[in-house]
């Protein structure tokens, strides 16, 4: 394992000097394997170590926007579909983001082969957050479902965070109804209401990262940070959906 100081390497401190932890700023830039970088910063006075290709730091390739909701701070990395429109066939065109292709595959199609592509995509972006505790997966619909692409996600980017995966922790108790298919905002809630639990009180006063695969309507995630912070005692929530629709229904 070697240093690399080129002439690359010093733009990429500059150019995330102070922005990848507020105001913390970039150590070393370390190359390991597999066009992966780990990059050592400095929080606090305390050395810690993040993990992302050099591809990722120049260009993550995704478009985040801000999402409303009660949360610290909610962002949403993509938008999952750029257009659909009806076809010769009777079916739709669609065209969709980087990520939302990605995303797509995963939830469903079940390709577990996209989520390390999906995490590294979503790396950079989600280092923004200081002090994190935990990654904190939202349930799907189905509790008896052993499939859970936010999940299988947040367990990929764990690694990257230097963050532990919070299981069990936010538990889905009762199944509910894809909320696509309810077009009333107040029908949605009552869908959702005691369809979830916190476990405990383990993050109390603590900052987590609530993270979901595709932001509709925003009702689950809003749920979920109610829930969060009075029944786990969390201190700051940050909100993150991999992808959004274009509309909320």
């Amino acid at each position: 394992m070697t240093f690399r100081y080129g002439d690359r390497v010093r733009h990429l401190e500059e150019r995330y000097e102070g922005r990848v932890h507020g105001t913390t700023r970039m150590r070393h830039l370390l190359a390991y394997p597999d066009d992966q970088f780990v990059y050592r910063i400095r929080v606090d006075g305390e050395s810690k170590l993040r993990f992302a290709s050099q591809r990722d730091l120049v260009a993550s390739g995704i478009n985040p926007q801000r999402i409303p909701g009660p949360w610290d701070e909610g962002w949403s990395l993509d938008v999952h579909t750029i257009r659909s429109v009806p076809d010769d066939r009777g079916g739709f065109d669609t065209v969709r983001s980087n990520l939302g292709e990605l995303v797509f595959q995963l939830k469903y199609r079940k390709n577990t082969d996209v989520i390390r592509k999906i995490a590294k995509m979503a790396l950079v972006f989600l280092l923004r957050f200081k002090d994190l505790r935990a990654l904190v997966p939202v349930p799907g619909s189905d509790p008896m479902s052993s499939f859970r692409p936010s999940f299988l996600v947040a367990r990929e980017l764990s690694q990257g965070l230097g963050v532990p995966v919070a299981t069990p922790y936010l538990i889905k108790t009762l199944a509910t109804p894809p909320l696509k298919g309810i077009a009333d905002p107040r029908a949605r809630e009552k869908a959702l209401r005691g369809s979830m639990r916190v476990a405990d009180f383990r993050f109390e006063g603590q900052s987590v990262l609530l993270l979901d695969d595709l932001y509709r309507s925003g009702t689950t995630m809003r749920y979920a940070t109610k829930l969060l912070r009075e029944q786990g005692g969390v201190g700051t929530v940050y909100a993150v959906a991999l992808t959004r629709t274009r509309t909320n229904r």
